[in-house]
This record gives structure tokens, sequence and C-alpha cells, in this order.
């Protein structure tokens, strides 16, 4: 009797089967987590966009002074999506709260949320009275916007959110 050791071909080919379709199901669910987790920094950056504004307004009084030759956001919303692979601030960020973004901390929250995978990233101050302000941006998802106000509001949507100096 000469018994041979080991597994046929078949019992090596379900078994290979079965691992790739349990690999195939934890990628799915990594994937979906990644995503996740970019939302939940694009939302973090939001957060403390409101500290920086803060920040901001309690050394000058006001949240910036509109949109007048670089000087801040017009009431409507500006795009502040950073330009060349989030490496280049976009022109109107630089100046949300009237001074230079680098100053006051929001060129490296917009670029951060921009890194996470965030577009569409919009801005406005009250260009009236620079006494309120908004900020949105487009989840990594795809699928969610979020968007914060100087009136305390952190709001989520599934939809773009008109944008005028507070989280409709």
């Amino acid at each position: 009797m000469n018994k041979k050791k080991g597994f046929t071909l078949i019992e090596l080919l379900v078994v290979i089967a079965i691992i790739g379709i349990l690999s195939a199901i934890v990628l799915a669910s990594l994937g979906t987590a990644r995503s996740k987790a970019k939302d939940a920094s694009i939302q973090g950056s939001l957060s403390s966009t409101r500290a920086q504004a803060e920040l901001y307004y309690s050394t000058y009084g006001n949240y910036g002074t509109g949109y007048a030759a670089g000087t801040g956001l017009v009431a409507a919303g500006v795009d502040m999506t950073p330009t060349a692979s989030c490496a280049t601030t976009n022109a109107a960020a630089t100046s949300m709260f009237g001074t230079a973004a680098s100053s006051n901390g929001l060129d490296g929250l917009i670029k951060a949320m921009c890194t996470a995978g965030a577009t569409n990233i919009m801005g406005s101050v009250d260009a009236a009275t620079a006494t309120k302000w908004a900020m949105s941006a487009k989840g990594a998802s795809g699928s969610s916007w979020f968007c914060v106000d100087s009136g305390g509001v952190s709001k989520s949507y599934t939809s773009a959110p008109t944008l005028a100096t507070a989280c409709p």
C-alpha cells in the first residue's frame, strides 16, 4: 500500500477560493472605514476653523471685511479649495478673515481638509458687518457635505448646502 500524503488539487482550489472571498469582504469594509475616517478628519478640521475664527475675532473684533482686493470672502461664498494637489492655497482662502491664512492658521486647516479628500471647500463672511461666517466642504465619500458657522452650528448634509453666513 502506497498512500501519498497531501492535498488534492480540488481541495487546494476550494481553500484558495474561500480565502479570496474572505479577503474581498475585508477589503470592501476597509474601504468604507477609510472613507469614514477621512470624513471625520474633514469635520475635525472644520471644527478647528471655528477656533481659529474666534481667535481672529478676539484680536480684531470682526471676522474680516468681505471680499475686496483679497481682504476676505463675499457673503455668497467663495471656493477655497487648494490648487496643485493641495499644495498651493487658493487665493480666496488666503484672507477669509482679513489676514493671510498662514498667520491665522486657516491655511493649514484648509490644506488638511484637501489632503483628507475634501472638495468644494466654500467660505463666507458677512461683508456688511463682518460678525458672521460659515464654511462648508464636500466629504471624501462624495455623498456628504459638512458645514460649520459662527453661531456654533455643525451639520451634515446629503447635498450641497446653500452657504450664506450660516449653515442652513
